[in-house]
């Protein structure tokens, strides 16, 4: 009988702290992350801080103000941990917002991940809408490489 009433004991007690837990509210995070700007998400990714980056821009980008911006910046963070995909479909949400540094990115991720047509194309539309950017020929130039 002893043993009974022990489990019974445990068992009420598990279901009774299980149930406050569940019920209770979360206390406020001291930690909340505080609003940044873009340049000071950009020192992020340069700091090699991605994943703060990559927070940082995620809120930004649901700003209009910021939403370009803040998306060219996330994409950028992303590719450099390596989640080229993610970046990739970053970078074509923003195709009605056409800029020089989206197709730089662009071809950056189809040359990083083997597909150099794709790279020549946005390399090519980069120094179209921005003759001056070397980072667009230096992807063209790899990606021509790269396709041989």
């Amino acid at each position: 009988m002893k043993n009974m009433s022990t489990l019974t004991f445990c068992v009420l007690s598990f279901l009774s702290v299980s149930a406050y837990s569940i019920v209770q509210e979360p206390e406020p995070s001291s930690t909340a992350p505080k609003p940044v700007s873009l340049s000071e998400a950009r020192e992020m990714v340069m700091t090699g801080s991605y994943k703060e980056a990559i927070e940082a821009f995620g809120v930004l980008a649901k700003e209009p103000k910021t939403q370009v911006a803040a998306t060219l910046g996330l994409a950028e963070a992303k590719m450099r941990i390596g989640q080229y995909q993610d970046a990739i479909a970053a970078l074509d949400a923003l195709q009605a917002n056409d800029s020089a540094r989206r197709h730089f990115l662009l071809a950056q991720l189809y040359l990083i991940t083997g597909r150099y047509d794709d790279a020549q194309k946005h390399s090519r539309e980069a120094i179209r809408l921005d003759e001056i950017d070397a980072g667009a020929r230096f992807s063209r130039v790899a990606a021509s490489v790269c396709s041989m």
